[in-house]
């Protein structure tokens, strides 16, 4: 249900933790058009209709009079009015006479509620596309239908028939301007023409209360004041145009007057036929602004509402884990009225929300949704809520605030993402991807624990990729025990490190588990340790050089370099791995420092100890290896030497346990530690020349061995039964005790303090098995490990059975008279057989074989007895049994 409805509303929410209200919350403002109408006559009331339909002027305008616009006033209180007058239309002769700008004012009155206002906009006059001028610019008229003038905006003359002849823009007072003759009158009543040529002429513009003037041919074409009807003046005959609707001029030649508060007059005259003028401008309220409108413009009137407006309504944060959330609503102005009842609650956690009194007064309020559930929460203002002094409410229609979301659930991780494979060395950073479940905020530095060989590394959190995915990395140090072989192990629980992680909501990361993801070949490598120079063979020109590789520490060496004396590092002069490194064309009788150490895809490694030799010409001839076995002893043959002047003295290039030299003989003792071994036999001249050969000393771990035994060497045990295993061996070690190639419980270790070692075993099933041992011995680096042989065992029940009778069957023998006591035995031993508890003579400890074993009794007593016998088998794996059997001692019959 939570990625549901963050994957409705989130988005939008982030982005707008608070919002302005918008322009449809703003005061309330009505734009009255021309509906579309053109030319001398305005909109009908279908015309207004459609044009209105579904803005807030709809079913509230009535045309009574077509073209003039009806409108009750809603409230009382402040309005402001701004009436736009029409421009002229273009006149045209060769090219476009631009027709006169309408002129717009601005000003603020007091309404009173149901008030009808009668509106007319100015419609722009006709524009000519041959010879002739353009009709004049209606003007845009406000008046009460008392008669109250409140606003007009003056239209523009029309364009004249001659270049350069413009229309005259409206003016911007109550004054109309001239055509562009400069001739003409201009009053209330209406602009005219001057007759001084009554052809060339221009239909006047109407004023408020009077009709427009007209001479000659332009007699009919003036446009009607506002007070009977403010149709525009019609087309002439000659290029004709029409005045637009709002008391424009029509059209012979020159340009049409524009209406207006006071009509303009027609362009008068001959060539160039000029432009009609402007009409005028008048504004009876407070704070007053009039300007020039633009070119090719219709009129407009809009009156917007002064009163309060709503202006903030957002609550303080659109995400949040609370179940409480707090509103700030702020109005234009100051407001009386805001009560709980004026509020509603919508969204998937609204079922349970309370709402709480608003707090505040004036212009600023408060308000607090308490007891909500996870999900969304839309707070909903009803209309007309408040209301100023005036009466006037706010706001016009039921408004929402911004979507909250209450958001309660943790984020978890849902995955993390190893770095790629491949193996990382020092500075180099590999880095993991955490996924969560929801976008989330990170703080501190939380951290990946991570185990790379036996160090303990952190991969720390980087940064954030995107908003539900983050970044750690690990930084691969230079610490020589910093590298892992076979893959790096991550702990699958997240570090905080004192830092956090949370959601939007603020809801704490708690569960800090994951999936660890595959590793294995995510591997660290420090460069190579230091060689080991084993030893120098010098030989005329050259030293040869063995050595025995340092640890990888998981790196790769691809050669070797060597420096001599302490100069700079060179590559081997073969580009190999291998022992030994032979350095040619060097000085006889010079000694040479030599240092090694392993170039490898991690870095250098580091670097041996320095070992110092001298070529020479002296050559030693003799073994080049001994082989033995830990705890024995071999000596070489004897070597000798040429080259070199006088007699040679014998030594050995290096000091290593059980290894020495007796005159020209080399003997690995047998305290030395099985392994390989390099050494040097070095003989040395009168003149301090040295010769040396390299012996390889191989020393092979000794053989051991291992016995296992169940007591008295039996074959079987006993099922359920404890059996020792027991294990000889020759020397100090421990014992891995197996059954079927598993080890027994409680004995992967038994110990072998001296020669043996136990392990107690309980058979748990019946059947053949097979036992085995492998012994370790303590010293594991001078000894095999070895195993013994398999130990067939038969488990068995360990139950022997004994079943007792007497001779014949009868269990009624007589008195006196001999019988015999037949005992049935499952198992060979031993077998007693007793008469109320007491031994019977000659019948004690007699052997038994498997079947029946007898005893000889003849009945001393008449009376009812229990004889038992007790079997006590050869096989101690067998449990002793026991059985009786209850007889009746009767008198004897017959002679005796």
């Amino acid at each position: 249900m939570k990625r549901s409805i963050w994957s409705a509303v989130a988005l939008s929410i982030i982005a707008s933790l608070t919002v302005a209200i918008e322009p449809a919350f703003a005061a309330t403002t009505y734009s009255f058009t021309t509906a579309g109408a053109t030319g001398r006559t305005g909109p009908t009331q279908a015309q207004i209709n459609t044009a209105y339909s579904g803005t807030n002027l709809a079913s509230q305008v009535t045309i009574n009079t077509q073209g003039i616009q009806e409108w009750a006033v809603p409230a009382t209180g402040q309005y402001r009015l701004t009436v736009r007058g029409a421009s002229g239309g273009n006149g045209f002769y060769s090219v476009n006479q631009q027709g006169g700008f309408g002129a717009q004012t601005v000003g603020t009155f007091t309404l009173t509620s149901g008030t009808v206002l009668r509106i007319v906009v100015g419609q722009r006059g006709q524009t000519r596309v041959s010879n002739g001028g353009g009709g004049g610019g209606g003007g845009s008229f406000v008046v009460t239908s008392s008669g109250t003038v409140l606003a007009v905006g003056g239209g523009g003359g029309g364009g004249g028939g001659r270049s350069p002849s413009t229309g005259v823009n409206a003016s911007l007072t109550n004054t109309a301007t001239l055509d562009g003759n400069g001739t003409g009158e201009a009053g209330i009543s209406g602009g005219g023409g001057n007759p001084v040529n009554s052809t060339w002429c221009g239909g006047g513009g109407g004023g408020y209360t009077g009709n427009g003037l007209g001479y000659g041919n332009c007699a009919s074409l003036y446009g009607s004041s506002f007070t009977n009807g403010a149709t525009g003046g019609a087309a002439g005959a000659a290029y004709p145009a029409e005045g637009g609707f709002g008391g424009g001029g029509g059209v012979s030649y020159a340009g049409g007057g524009g209406g207006g508060y006071n009509g303009a007059p027609g362009g008068v005259g001959n060539e160039p036929y000029p432009g009609g003028g402007g009409g005028s401008t008048y504004n009876s309220g407070s704070n007053v602004t009039t300007s020039q409108a633009g070119s090719n413009l219709d009129g407009l009137v809009t009156i917007e509402s002064l009163g309060p407006s709503l202006t903030t309504f957002a609550p303080r944060t659109t995400l949040t884990k609370s179940s409480s959330i707090t509103y700030d609503i702020t109005f234009s102005e100051a407001v009386t009225g805001l009560a709980a009842g004026d509020f509603s609650t919508s969204g998937t956690g609204s079922s349970t929300c309370s709402i709480g009194n608003p707090s505040g007064s004036g212009t600023t309020y408060a308000i607090t949704l308490s007891g909500c559930s996870p999900g969304t929460v839309i707070l909903t203002i009803a209309a007309n809520a408040v209301s100023n002094g005036s009466s006037q409410t706010t706001p016009s229609s039921n408004t929402p605030a911004s979507t909250v979301v209450i958001d309660q659930t943790a984020p978890t991780i849902s995955s993390v993402t190893a770095p790629a494979n491949k193996t990382y060395i020092p500075s180099e950073t590999p880095t993991f991807t955490v996924a969560f479940s929801e976008s989330v905020t990170v703080s501190g530095t939380p951290r990946l624990t991570l185990t790379v060989g036996s160090a303990t590394e952190y991969a720390t959190y980087l940064s954030m990729s995107d908003s539900k995915t983050a970044l750690f990395r690990y930084t691969v140090g230079s610490d020589p025990l910093e590298f892992d072989t076979d893959g790096i192990a991550i702990t699958t629980s997240l570090d905080l490190n004192s830092g956090s992680i949370a959601d939007l909501a603020t809801n704490a990361l708690t569960n800090l588990s994951f999936s660890a993801p595959t590793l294995t070949s995510v591997v660290i490598a420090q460069p190579a340790a230091a060689p080991t120079i084993d030893s120098i063979t010098a030989t005329s020109g050259q030293l040869a050089i063995y050595f025995t590789p340092g640890a990888a520490r998981g790196s790769t060496t691809t050669t070797y370099q060597y420096s001599s004396n302490g100069g700079a590092w060179t590559n081997r002069p073969t580009g190999t791995t291998a022992s030994p490194i032979t350095l040619t064309g060097l000085t006889n009788g010079t000694g040479y420092t030599i240092r090694l150490r392993a170039t490898t895809n991690a870095g250098a490694g580091d670097s041996s100890t320095a070992v110092t030799e001298t070529p020479t010409s002296i050559s030693i001839t003799g073994d080049s290896t001994l082989t033995l076995t830990y705890g024995n002893t071999a000596s070489t043959s004897a070597y000798s030497a040429s080259g070199g002047t006088n007699s040679f003295s014998w030594s050995l290039g290096s000091s290593l346990t059980g290894i020495t030299l007796s005159g020209t003989t080399v003997t690995a003792g047998a305290t030395t530690p099985a392994g390989t071994y390099t050494q040097s036999v070095r003989a040395t001249d009168g003149n301090s020349q040295v010769g040396s050969k390299t012996l390889t000393i191989t020393v092979n771990k000794a053989a051991t061995s291992i016995t296992i035994a169940l007591p008295n060497s039996s074959s079987s045990a006993a099922l359920g039964g404890a059996v020792v295993i027991t294990a000889t061996v020759p020397r100090a070690g421990s014992v891995n005790f197996m059954l079927g190639g598993s080890t027994i419980s409680g004995c992967g270790t038994a110990a072998a303090a001296s020669t043996s070692a136990t392990c107690s075993w309980t058979p748990n099933a019946l059947g053949s098995v097979s036992l085995t041992a492998t012994f370790t011995p303590t010293d594991s680096s001078n000894f095999e490990t070895s195993t013994t042989t398999t130990l067939s065992i038969t488990v068995v029940n360990g139950v022997s059975t004994v079943t007792l009778s007497l001779a014949g069957g009868t269990t009624r023998p007589p008195k006196g008279q001999a019988i015999n006591i037949i005992a049935a035995v499952d198992q060979a031993g031993r077998i007693t057989f007793l008469i109320d508890g007491k031994r019977i003579p000659g019948c004690n400890n007699k052997i038994a074989i498997v079947g029946n074993v007898t005893c000889s009794w003849k009945p001393a007593v008449q009376k009812q007895s229990t004889i038992t016998a007790r079997l006590v088998p050869t096989n101690d794996v067998y449990n002793p049994s026991t059985a009786t059997l209850n007889i009746q001692v009767v008198r004897r019959s017959g002679r005796r």
